[in-house]
């Protein structure tokens, strides 16, 4: 008898180190993951959510895995399929693939499910902890269809988020547009893309947006469209130049410096990523895991725009200190970010290649980084005008909350 004990202990051991005997464990960790998710979504309060945490790459430092925008309210969330898959346990660290749907609503209006595909790591005990997270498909890059051979789109996955990076070749096809002659209004990101007859575009600067609520007028920062330089050069918000020589400077100018480097095209924002290879200094996790948008250029002069998703539970998004990372290792010698949050849209031949996040919908902006077809060059004007597209017959739908306003770049809550 006592044999027989012996060798059903035994035997429970090893399978307890398999993982067969690990069901409860697993959905004690399923269940913080599912925290997490909820969490990314604005819909648990992250007070509550002691334990879901991962590091900053770039600051060391921990970093909670959500948006300062997380005051919005999800009305309903559901999780479907979801699976664990044990990948290894060793001592106190359980790490898991976990797989699934997750479909919240707003508003009665419901999102699209999004897929789950992540490798978390837990700190096993009474509670689990997260220890770390990543996206399965963490350092794979995708080619999309592009336009033309001119130009080459990707969807590169990163730890926390997946962005897309629009490379073009020719410097001089890359120009800025202003949705409103006298800036006194914003249009979607669709409808300037349209109405300058570029093949791609993203968005660019800030404006003022009380209450969340903001039509794109009132930019803020600098807007330079071919060669008409608009809104002033404040020194609060650092600039992206495009000159005539091909090159993009990025940093702080006087008026008589961008004259000096010869500047035909302007967006600002801030702050500056890297500048002459190096990556810059700035707080990398105070502003938390948002959209991103980014502007730069390689050491072979090519330009190349970087729109981060975020706020979607199946990618989180980026902090500054990920998006320099990524600029680095994709090669840029010089990069700004610009404005984020659901700002941060990436339109490629009329259609968005980014998220949409759904509590917010599609953002009016001041203006937009342009792509010219390879055949033609920059339009000086609109192609259009009177009335947008049919896209923006609609405002955007109103939210209950939105990020504070920010005067300057260093304080970005990626509204």
């Amino acid at each position: 008898m006592k044999k027989l004990l012996c060798i059903a202990l035994i035997f429970c051991l090893c399978l307890s180190q398999t993982g067969l005997c690990d069901s409860a464990l697993n959905e004690k960790c399923i269940s913080r993951f599912k925290t997490l998710m909820m969490m990314v979504a604005g819909q648990t309060d992250p007070d509550k959510a002691a334990g879901v945490t991962v590091k900053d790459s770039q600051a060391h430092k921990t970093v909670v895995l959500y948006s300062y925008w997380n005051s919005r309210k999800v009305s309903s969330a559901t999780f479907k399929n979801l699976k664990a898959k044990e990948i290894s346990h060793e001592g106190n660290e359980l790490t898991l693939r976990i797989t699934g749907n997750y479909i919240c609503s707003y508003k009665k209006k419901n999102d699209s499910p999004y897929k789950l595909d992540y490798t978390v790591t837990f700190v096993t005990g009474k509670n689990p902890k997260v220890k770390s997270i990543r996206l399965t498909k963490s350092g794979q890059t995708e080619e999309l269809t592009a336009p033309d051979e001119g130009l080459k789109l990707e969807k590169i996955y990163r730890d926390r988020f997946v962005c897309y990076a629009l490379t073009v070749k020719d410097p001089s096809r890359v120009y800025v547009g202003a949705a409103d002659k006298k800036l006194s209004k914003g249009l979607r990101i669709g409808d300037i893309v349209k109405n300058y007859s570029a093949v791609a575009g993203v968005n660019a600067n800030t404006f003022k947006d009380e209450g969340g609520k903001g039509n794109g007028g009132s930019p803020l920062g600098l807007i330079g469209s071919r060669g008409k330089f608009m809104n002033g050069f404040d020194k609060n918000y650092p600039m992206a130049l495009l000159c005539k020589d091909g090159s993009l400077q990025v940093g702080v100018f006087t008026q008589q410096e961008a004259k000096e480097l010869g500047a035909r095209d302007a967006v600002a924002f801030g702050p500056v990523l890297i500048k002459d290879g190096k990556i810059q200094e700035f707080n990398a996790s105070k502003t938390g895991l948002n959209p991103r948008t980014v502007i730069g250029q390689n050491a072979e002069g090519e330009i190349v725009l970087l729109v981060a998703d975020g706020r979607h539970p199946d990618s989180p998004g980026a902090s500054y200190g990920d998006m320099a990372s990524l600029c680095a290792d994709l090669g840029l010698v010089n990069a700004l970010n610009l404005d984020g949050g659901p700002s941060s849209a990436m339109v490629v031949s009329g259609k968005r290649v980014n998220g949409t996040d759904v509590l917010s919908g599609l953002r009016y902006l001041p203006c937009a980084i342009l792509v010219a077809p390879e055949s033609k060059k920059p339009a000086a004007t609109p192609a259009a005008s009177g009335k947008p597209a049919a896209e923006t017959d609609k405002p955007a739908p109103e939210t209950d909350s939105a990020a504070p306003e920010s005067d300057t770049p260093a304080e970005e809550s990626g509204k």
